[in-house]
């Protein structure tokens, strides 16, 4: 049978759709999947019955083309992993004189075919990444192909684990505090004391007008779980709505401790409409719509093979951020640095003003950690019954006595704590006392100890200066292993030992700096008026988060539990205290609840 080939007509390609004019009656049109993952289908909408016949050509990895006829509008493939392009030509038969008349080829369609072999455990690790060598061992380095978490740090090996991320995407200003009168308003919003937008000088804000809308589209909070845990769910934050203005006591409240709740991929509105009269000669309504939009990633474990890795160098394991999921509703990532702090105050005008804790929690946000402060809102926080003198250590009360009552064991290694007082017993003037870091008696590092816990004296200037928050951060830097600048005569800290640079060269490089007037560090604290609640940036480069899980082994009692051991029976201890063996924790905490 003889084939003539007719005049080639115009293609028209669009991606992967190849489209062959055979005839001004005839059209076929070519697709198929650029990617497949084993099985696909080649389809054309020109029908082959009849006169009409399409011829299939198809090459592997770069091999010789190789034709077949085929029927049907599509035709199923199952490949291995490979190459595969294909080419049609479309022919019209005519009987007489029993001859098909045929196109030109159509530019090719090329598919690429993943053969992504087995993963037995579903942890989103095949088992050929898993078992690299393939000799169906768990040699070390590996992880093992038939469980989904290897280390039994909670996390799965692979990226199965779920972060959801909650995302500030619109402010609607409908009608403004100040309208058209006098001017924009300068809006701000906080998330769990976060203060968004984050600005150097800690006091962003967005200036809107009425009938204008903001799109900032800015990541305001993220929850993390592992598979099989959406009983955490719905997720909460809580949310301010504030305008800024003169002095941070005078900003207006719109919304104040509101509990915006959240799950995973939703789109959500928060509003806040309120009349009132304004000013003299005119009264407004105040009108704003929040929209929220929260969106869910993936990831593996940052460290599959060892339960008590620090990747993220926040001082807590893998194991026990995964405990702290549990505990406080996904409130942890195992891949970005968390601080946890327990704000205690002792009597009710004792309590830390709201733009202190602004500073504080905005300020470690900005240098990239996510300081989470319990002020009351994460299960702890409390208003205690007012002592008018509190002592950092000795004679009670003191700020360990307050610590052991009020202080959840379980949080031990994980969150520090800090006691807001009215006034320090001290042999000295002082606005605040702090634990430092007790030096490694072995020699081999500088600082290995516990600086968990400090007290500072607040309501000190209040609407005035930012003391509350300098004498705040400056205390918590010896918990993270500063130390006052050279020269300066504030008495040691209490377990710190010995001031010489070349004992301490790792943490205590600050001590190598001029006295800058701006660091929290410094100790004159009449002068702190003229400071910023912020470290230099040596002393950030310095931080040590890490030495929170050389905690006291157990803050309450401070008693030794044995260390894990599948041979040693469940106890409270054990679950409760220092340790947080986790092969205990659902005899001792059924459901994530704390021990009692």
């Amino acid at each position: 049978m003889e084939h003539r080939l007719i005049k080639k007509p115009v293609a028209s390609v669009f991606i992967l759709i190849v489209s062959v004019f055979l005839s001004e009656k005839v059209f076929a049109i070519l697709s198929a999947p650029s990617t497949s993952y084993g099985t696909y289908d080649v389809s054309w909408t020109e029908s082959t019955g009849g006169q009409n016949r399409v011829y299939l050509y198809e090459s592997v990895n770069g091999s010789e083309w190789i034709n077949s006829r085929v029927l049907g509008n599509s035709k199923t493939f199952t490949k291995a992993s490979g190459i595969y392009k294909y080419k049609i030509k479309s022919c019209f038969y005519e009987p007489e004189p029993d001859q098909e008349f045929c196109s030109g080829f159509s530019n090719e369609v090329i598919i690429r075919v993943i053969t992504p072999g087995p993963d037995r455990d579903n942890d989103g690790l095949l088992d050929s990444e898993e078992d690299k060598n393939g000799n169906g061992i768990v040699d070390e380095g590996e992880t093992n192909p038939l469980k989904a978490d290897s280390d039994d740090d909670g996390w799965f090996d692979g990226p199965r684990n779920i972060r959801t991320k909650l995302f500030l995407t619109k402010i609607e200003a409908k009608n403004t505090q100040e309208d058209s009168e006098i001017g924009n308003d300068e809006v701000f919003v906080t998330f769990n004391h976060k203060r968004v937008p984050i600005k150097q000088n800690l006091n962003g804000y967005w200036s809107v007008g009425k009938g204008e809308a903001l799109r900032p589209s800015i990541e305001v909070a993220r929850r993390t779980r592992p598979p099989g845990y959406d009983n955490l769910l719905p997720y909460f934050v809580k949310v301010d709505l504030r305008e800024d203005d003169w002095f941070d006591w005078t900003d207006d409240d719109f919304i104040i401790d509101h509990m915006l709740t959240f799950t995973d991929n939703i789109t959500f509105k928060l509003e806040y409409k309120h009349s009132q009269r304004a000013y003299i000669f005119f009264s407004n309504d105040i009108d704003y719509t929040l929209t929220f939009r929260s969106s869910t990633e993936m990831f593996a474990d940052p460290n599959p093979t060892d339960a008590n890795a620090d990747d993220d160098l926040d001082g807590i394991s893998e194991i026990r951020e995964f405990n702290v999921v549990r505990m406080l509703k996904g409130l942890a990532d195992p891949t970005q640095p968390d601080i946890y702090m327990e704000l205690d105050a002792v009597g009710e005008d004792k309590v830390p003003e709201r733009y202190t804790k602004e500073d504080i929690v905005t300020r470690f946000a900005q240098r990239g950690y996510a300081f989470h402060l319990d002020d009351g809102v994460l299960g702890g926080g409390e208003i205690l019954d007012s002592e008018h003198n509190v002592n950092f250590s000795g004679e009670k009360p003191n700020l360990f006595s307050y610590r052991n009552k009020h202080f959840a064991p379980e949080r031990c290694g994980i969150f520090h704590y800090v006691l807001s007082v009215n006034k320090l017993n001290s042999e000295y003037f002082s606005y605040g006392q702090a634990e430092g870091l007790i030096k490694d008696q072995r020699g081999d590092t500088c600082y290995d100890g516990h600086g968990t816990s400090f007290l500072f004296r607040s309501d000190y200037l209040d609407h005035i200066s930012d003391m509350e928050s300098i004498v705040w951060i400056h205390e918590f830097g010896h918990n993270l292993g500063l130390c006052h600048l050279p020269g300066q005569n504030e008495p040691f800290v209490t377990g710190i030992i010995g001031y010489d640079p070349s004992e301490c060269s790792a943490n205590c490089a600050h001590y190598n700096m001029p006295n800058w007037d701006d660091t929290a560090m410094g100790s004159g604290k009449i002068q702190a008026i003229d400071r910023e609640p912020d470290f230099h940036n040596n002393e950030w480069a310095v931080l040590d988060l890490t030495a929170i899980h050389n905690a006291p082994p157990d803050c309450s009692t401070g008693e030794v539990p044995p260390p894990p051991s599948e041979g040693i029976p469940c106890s409270k201890e054990r679950c409760c205290g220092f340790w947080q063996d986790d092969l205990c924790f659902d005899v001792c905490m059924p459901e994530g609840k704390p021990c009692k």
